[in-house]
């Protein structure tokens, strides 16, 4: 998980060959079994086959400022209702079948279908249009220019991210190191989020760590808050702290940051 997580990238050029029967039954096997994980249906996953058909039908309207990741299939995530926890355990479970994923060496991308109208969601996506917002592009990266640079966005140190009882008091690494959780946490910030914004923020308190996200004037991103919990609690469970997230309604709104959850080691 540690090399994953450092590792672990959005990969917007995909080679354009349909991906072996063998490899589409297992990814099918794992959309699965990853939507049953919660036990309440959250989220479903379903494999959509003609990559080409949804590329044409989209490019202009969803993906980047309307630029549309081109693969040759994508998975289709599903949400029950438009509600905040939904939207969590939406990008929770898809990290999790991102990191699956990862382990057959598929590429993946999360993909916006923000300007794609509800009629347009139907015309290309028919009985999973509903309560859709992403798709995930999937397959095999396209090899990059060997003289071309490296991307990558720089990380916030972790004094930056991690407090002590409240959001006024910066925790320092030594005191990190003494609770052993200095390397959950340095791992932990190389989750992605939107334009690698990182607008999360966690106050240890007690037995809990707390979960804070921006709120971006009423309108925290839940999307970024779902994949941070999933990665925390991997990283979590090496040190086998096995315990789920709690979520929290109307949670505090301190320096324009918002508590939505916490977990208990």
């Amino acid at each position: 998980m540690n090399n994953f997580l450092k590792s672990r990238k959005s990969v917007r050029d995909f080679k354009l060959k349909d991906l072996s029967d063998d490899t589409l039954i297992k990814i099918k096997q794992l959309c699965s079994e990853v939507s049953k994980e919660d036990g309440q249906s959250s989220v479903s996953f379903n494999l959509i086959k003609d990559g080409k058909r949804v590329y044409e039908a989209l490019d202009g309207i969803a993906g980047y400022s309307g630029v549309m990741i081109k693969s040759p299939h994508y998975i289709v995530i599903n949400r029950t209702d438009d509600s905040s926890k939904s939207m969590m355990l939406q990008s929770y479970y898809t990290e999790s079948l991102i990191t699956k994923l990862h382990s057959l060496d598929i590429a993946t991308c999360w993909v916006g279908l923000f300007g794609a109208s509800e009629d347009k969601k139907r015309e290309v996506f028919d009985m999973y249009a509903n309560n859709l917002d992403f798709v995930l592009a999937i397959g095999y990266e396209k090899p990059s220019n060997p003289f071309d640079l490296d991307q990558y966005s720089e990380r916030k140190a972790v004094e930056e991210l991690v407090f002590d009882g409240s959001l006024k008091n910066h925790m320092s690494i030594e005191m990190l190191e003494n609770l052993g959780l200095d390397e959950v946490f340095y791992y932990a910030r190389f989750a992605p989020s939107t334009s690698n914004r990182q607008p999360w923020r966690f106050v240890i308190k007690g037995s809990y760590v707390e979960l804070y996200i921006e709120d971006n004037n009423g309108k925290p991103s839940y999307v970024d808050a779902g994949i941070m919990m999933y990665y925390l609690r991997s990283m979590l469970l090496m040190r086998n702290d096995n315990n789920m997230w709690e979520l929290i309604d109307d949670g505090e709104l301190v320096d324009g940051y918002r508590l939505i959850a916490k977990i208990k080691l």
